[in-house]
């Protein structure tokens, strides 16, 4: 089955440079940590995030601060040490909705999670002043379907990935690779993933194979190529989808970027059980039941259930087209 995010990873034969490999953090999530460590966070921090946001965020926040829901970081706007914001799949919402934030959280820092958006996406933010920063974050994994990484940008510059890892770390990792290499079992080929992404401070083998091998700036170009294959197919169903105006813009506008997963917004996700099923075993790509902050902006989110697809080049065109035939009929008969 294909999957959610890309499983097989996006190649294009060369070598990725010393100098840009010692940028790549093993892992997004740890990128988030070093960017508030980087940023002088303690435990009493607070750090506003989006509501419906997965334990890997959590747990890479929590490692140095406190995760705090943005619908009651609004109470005390006064309060919050950095907002983590999340550009959901690679939807970017309007910069007056990055504006609005920055009015409202005077003291606050800004983490800006992009996620699988790292095509064209460094511009300067609201916050680049001299008394606050912020701070970009991206993953490898996501865009690319790599073993891990993640990349922080900061200021203008990329931030280098400078800690050592121990005898014991490099160990561990080879035993952790060893292990999901020899599992046929999903889940602890899964659990291992989030082990080594999660804790283990030096790249996995299996990425840095894959940099000895590959040029990463031209497989992250190819891989919004692959993306970009599949934005008039979405075009042509925009009267559908029931998207507001800032998500259809960003797909209308010829050189934006394209998300990593399209939402197909539905009743409830606990009616949906059948219709993610016969996407999966009729079509073979992986789909997920999820919530999808549709609004246009941060502070006043509006989470509606959706079934998450995704755009990615490993997808087909004809597949994609399926998917979204199967969704418009099932919500053909679910109305009454």
């Amino acid at each position: 089955m294909i999957g959610l995010w890309p499983f097989v990873p996006f190649a294009y034969p060369g070598t990725t440079s010393d100098a840009v490999k010692t940028l790549i953090f093993p892992s997004g999530r740890q990128a988030v940590t070093h960017a508030l460590e980087m940023l002088g966070s303690r435990r009493e921090w607070l750090v506003a995030l989006p509501e419906y946001s997965g334990h890997c965020l959590v747990s890479a926040v929590a490692k140095s601060a406190t995760p705090t829901p943005i619908t009651l970081a609004i109470e005390r706007p006064a309060a919050i040490d950095v907002m983590l914001l999340y550009c959901q799949w690679g939807w970017e919402k309007p910069t007056a909705a990055l504006l609005e934030v920055s009015d409202f959280f005077p003291k606050a820092h800004l983490l800006l999670d992009r996620v699988d958006s790292l095509a064209d996406s460094l511009y300067a933010m609201p916050w680049e002043d001299a008394g606050r920063d912020a701070v970009q974050i991206f993953s490898l994994s996501k865009t690319l379907g790599l073993a891990g990484g993640g990349l922080l940008f900061h200021r203008g510059t990329w931030v280098a990935h400078t800690s050592a890892p121990t005898a014991g770390c490099e160990q561990l990792a080879a035993i952790l690779a060893d292990l999901g290499a020899e599992t046929g079992d999903d889940e602890i080929r899964s659990t291992v993933k989030v082990w080594s992404m999660a804790d283990v401070s030096t790249l996995s083998l299996p990425l840095r194979r894959w940099l000895d091998e590959n040029d990463l700036e031209a497989a992250i170009r190819q891989a919004a190529e692959a993306r970009s294959a599949r934005r008039q197919l979405v075009v042509d169903h925009l009267d559908e989808m029931g998207w507001p105006s800032w998500m259809a813009e960003q797909l209308m506008v010829e050189e934006s970027r394209i998300p990593g997963l399209a939402p197909l917004f539905i009743n409830s996700i606990a009616d949906a059980d059948a219709l993610k099923t016969a996407v999966e075993v009729e079509v073979g790509i992986e789909v997920e039941l999820y919530h999808f902050d549709r609004s246009v902006s941060y502070l006043r989110p509006d989470w509606a259930p959706c079934l998450a697809v995704p755009l990615h080049g490993n997808v087909s065109l004809d597949k994609l087209e399926r998917i979204i035939d199967l969704w418009t009929a099932s919500a053909r008969s679910a109305t009454p």
